[in-house]
């Protein structure tokens, strides 16, 4: 029993993880998509998300660094 709960803890955490980092990206590219007027600000933004991503993702205790 603790083999499954070993491998199901390590499924829910790694793809956790990815799924919050797929849902920052997604609301990155629409953010980043109506700063054409504005491009020194993409850096920042696309740099504020990936931060963001990493912190929500440590909040719910699933992996930061897939994210």
């Amino acid at each position: 029993m603790d083999y499954v709960l070993g491998a199901l803890s390590f499924f829910v955490v790694s793809l956790g993880g990815v799924l919050i980092g797929i849902i920052f990206g997604v609301v990155a590219c629409f953010t980043t998509k109506f700063t054409e007027h504005t491009p020194v600000l993409e850096p920042l933004i696309i740099l504020v998300y990936a931060y963001l991503a990493y912190l929500t993702s440590e909040m719910v205790s699933v992996s930061g660094i897939l994210a």
